[in-house]
C-alpha cells in the first residue's frame, strides 16, 4: 500500500470496490460517494501508519520487557503498561505527520465525486470567470494552514501531557 499513490487508492475504491463486492452477490453501488473517499484515504495511510507503529515499537529497548517480566508483571501486562506507552510516545511525531498528509489528501477527493475545499474553491472561481482566483486560492491556502496550526497544536498539548504524565 505505500507504494501506491493516494489518489489511486481513491480511485480503486471507488471503481474495484463495487466489482469485488459484486463477486460475492453484494451491491454497493449505492453507496455515499463519502464512504469510499474515507475507505480509500484509509486504506492508503493505514500502511504507513502501521509502519510509524512498528517502527517506534522496535525502538523501544527490548529490557524494559524483559525488566516488567523480572519484577513479576505478566506479558500483557507488561506490553500495555510498559512497550506500548513508550511506542506511543516514540510514533507521536509521525503520527502527526500523516494527520497532516491525511488532511492535504482530502483535496483529492474530487475525483470520485465528492465536493471539498479545494472543489468548492475552483468552483467560486469558475463562477466568477476567474477573476478572483487567486485571491480564492489564498484564502484556501490560509484555512488548509489553519487546519495544519490546529493539528499540530493537538499534537503537542498531547505530546506536553503525555510527557508530563510518564516523567
Amino acid at each position: 500500500m505505500r507504494g501506491t499513490p493516494p489518489l489511486l487508492m481513491l480511485l480503486l475504491t471507488y471503481y474495484g470496490l463495487p466489482k469485488l463486492f459484486m463477486l460475492i452477490g453484494v451491491d454497493i453501488n449505492d453507496w455515499a460517494k463519502m464512504i469510499f473517499g474515507i475507505t480509500g484515504l484509509s486504506v492508503g495511510w493505514s500502511a504507513y501508519l502501521s509502519e510509524a507503529f512498528r517502527s517506534a515499537y522496535l525502538s523501544v529497548d527490548k529490557g524494559q520487557y524483559e525488566a516488567a517480566l523480572v519484577v513479576g508483571m505478566d506479558s500483557k501486562d507488561a506490553f500495555w503498561q510498559i512497550i506500548m506507552p513508550q511506542t506511543a510516545l516514540i510514533a507521536l511525531p509521525n503520527i502527526e505527520n500523516l494527520v497532516i498528509g491525511l488532511v492535504k489528501a482530502t483535496s483529492l477527493v474530487y475525483v470520485i465525486g465528492l465536493i471539498d475545499m479545494y472543489n468548492a474553491a475552483t468552483d467560486l472561481s469558475n463562477q466568477n470567470q476567474g477573476v478572483y482566483k487567486l485571491g480564492i486560492f489564498v484564502v484556501l491556502a490560509l484555512v488548509y494552514w489553519l487546519i495544519v496550526l490546529t493539528i499540530e497544536w493537538i499534537f503537542r498539548s498531547i505530546r506536553n501531557d503525555y510527557e508530563y504524565v510518564t516523567v
